[in-house]
């Protein structure tokens, strides 16, 4: 459904202007908040204020402008939900179509909204309601099998099978799958204590309470793998966004039961049940824990916990909820900014000179990139040839075939700096708002690098890949990491090759002396030494690259 709605927009406006799309994907966040509003008028005593505080709580308002599946998501499903209580059964099941349609996780809500109805034995029609979703979906697998010979979902199967692990011994999967599994209940608490509202701001009343969960975690804490805890004052920020995270749960639990024993029955069940079921769901299911996995639960703590909350206590929870999410959100512009910035700083000039560009990276990167020209790499890619460059980073391993691999040489890291000392992710900060490989903590204080670019540039004398030859006599091969090597005996050696202008050629040798000259057709190689030498890590280095590391 995001991609139908992403290509009627393109389609719309004939190409890819941000503003515009940004604004008519606002389309969902709206839908969201005033879909939430209408039930906060059904399940809370403030309405207006629960519905402020969930539209600016930091997985929202973080997420709202971006172009991800998850705020529309939310958006039909709580659309859907509304549509159900006012009594429009048709306009339910279109809008739970479309939210399953837009991620199976919708799934998850739609099961528990089931499951209540059957138990509570609502009429036949109201059941179709919600069986509507996944029929549909179910229709829409049997026509694309049909139409492309082929099971849509087959890979994604099998990759949730190993949780997105390399093939293994059932032994050694089961460890991975445990270490996997203590990570993601590490990082569902600190999200939950830090992406949906101000930490602290919901804490137990009682002393007692308070130290029982920030004991629990910090010794949940040390389940965590040493690297996943750099520093004494990255576990101790852990351990408060943990304990507040416990503190929630506990809050969401005391409230639930006390609307069961209130003998509430408005719909409240399907809320109780959808907030432990998601969170469950992607603790076994998830490969990792995010800001946007959480989101999916975000409605109904929101409508369980606050249910009975005072204008004050909300005021006192929303302001401080704000200024966090207004931070966070910069920071996070910040660092997709920096991309931006380093592409149209970088990439044109270098067409320019006459550079390929091609990129192997992933996340605003490689849209920046695919933007700017330069096309993606895939794993079994051999466009490649001499001199062509090929930007990735560190934040994202992103391998290439091995014939690939061995050709390359770097040319020029770029650490990309942001003076803003708040981080939403990096793999030097630990931070982990989008995935929590990088940290078990959605955001911390830092000023390390966002990221690290690498610009790569095939060895100028590869004429095509795959090479016909492993004779370093007759083509660059391997001479360890980074340093393909190329040997010549005779006094000199043409080779015919495109030579971008405004470069320097830079190269290391063994074995003797040489010189490398430019001429109109390619590049000449001259042996001085009158024995075989080695030219290791041959290179056209970017006149604006030259002389920095």
């Amino acid at each position: 459904m995001g991609e139908y709605y992403l290509a009627a927009v393109y389609a719309l406006l004939g190409q890819f202007s941000e503003i515009p799309f940004r604004l008519l994907f606002s389309f969902f966040p709206a839908i969201a908040v005033l879909a939430f509003y209408s039930l906060a008028r059904r399940f809370t005593s403030e309405p207006f204020f629960v519905t402020a505080l969930f539209a600016v709580s930091p997985a929202f308002f973080v997420l709202a402008p971006t172009f991800m599946m998850d705020v529309p998501i939310v958006a039909l499903l709580l659309a859907g939900l509304a549509f159900y209580f006012r009594g429009s059964l048709a306009g339910a099941a279109i809008c739970f179509t479309l939210a399953v349609g837009a991620g199976y996780a919708a799934l998850v809500p739609l099961a528990c909204l089931g499951l209540t109805m059957l138990l509570s034995r609502r009429p036949l029609k109201e059941v179709a309601c919600v069986a509507a979703a996944p029929i549909v979906l179910g229709l829409w697998l049997v026509a694309m099998t049909i139409h492309f010979g082929k099971f849509p979902l087959a890979e994604t199967f099998s990759y949730l099978a190993l949780n997105g692990f390399a093939p293994k011994s059932t032994g050694q999967l089961i460890q991975d799958r445990a270490r996997l599994l203590a990570s993601n209940l590490l990082a569902t608490l600190s999200f939950l204590g830090g992406v949906l509202v101000f930490p602290g701001t919901i804490r137990l009343k009682s002393k007692r309470s308070l130290m029982i969960a920030g004991g629990l975690a910090f010794l949940l804490s040390f389940l965590a793998p040493s690297g996943m805890m750099p520093s004494l004052l990255y576990r101790l920020w852990f351990v408060a966004l943990a304990a507040c995270g416990i503190m929630l749960l506990a809050a969401f639990a005391g409230a639930a039961a006390q609307t069961i024993r209130s003998g509430a029955n408005g719909g409240e069940p399907v809320l109780i049940l959808w907030v432990p079921a998601v969170l469950i769901f992607f603790l076994f299911v998830g490969e990792m824990v995010t800001a946007r996995y959480l989101l999916l639960a975000l409605p109904a703590i929101y409508l369980i916990i606050f249910r009975e909350s005072g204008r004050g206590d909300l005021i006192a929870t929303l302001v401080p909820t704000l200024v966090l999410s207004i931070v966070l959100a910069y920071a996070d512009m910040s660092f997709v900014n920096s991309y931006r910035t380093w592409v149209a700083d970088s990439i044109p000039k270098l067409e320019e000179q006459g550079f390929r560009v091609y990129g192997a990276a992933e996340s605003g990167l490689r849209f920046y990139l695919e933007r700017a020209g330069a096309d993606t790499l895939v794993v079994d890619d051999r466009r490649p040839v001499g001199s062509d460059l090929i930007i990735r980073h560190d934040m994202f391993g992103y391998s290439l075939g091995a014939d690939i691999e061995v050709m390359l040489t770097e040319l020029k890291s770029f650490p990309l700096e942001g003076p803003f000392p708040i981080r939403t992710i990096g793999a030097k900060s630990h931070a982990g708002f989008w995935d929590s490989h990088f940290g078990l903590v959605p955001f911390v204080l830092s000023s390390e690098p966002y990221d690290l670019i690498r610009a790569n540039q095939i060895n100028p004398l590869v004429q095509h890949l795959p090479q016909t030859s492993t004779d370093p006599g007759q083509a660059p091969v391997f001479g360890g990491i980074g340093q393909p090597i190329f040997k010549l005996s005779q006094g000199e050696r043409f080779v015919p090759m495109r030579i971008p202008r405004g470069i320097q050629i830079q190269y290391e040798l063994g074995g003797g002396a040489g010189a490398a000259e430019t001429t109109p057709g390619g590049l000449k190689l001259i042996n001085k030494s009158g024995t075989t030498i080695e030219w290791r890590r041959l290179r056209f280095t970017p006149l604006q690259w030259v002389d920095s590391k």
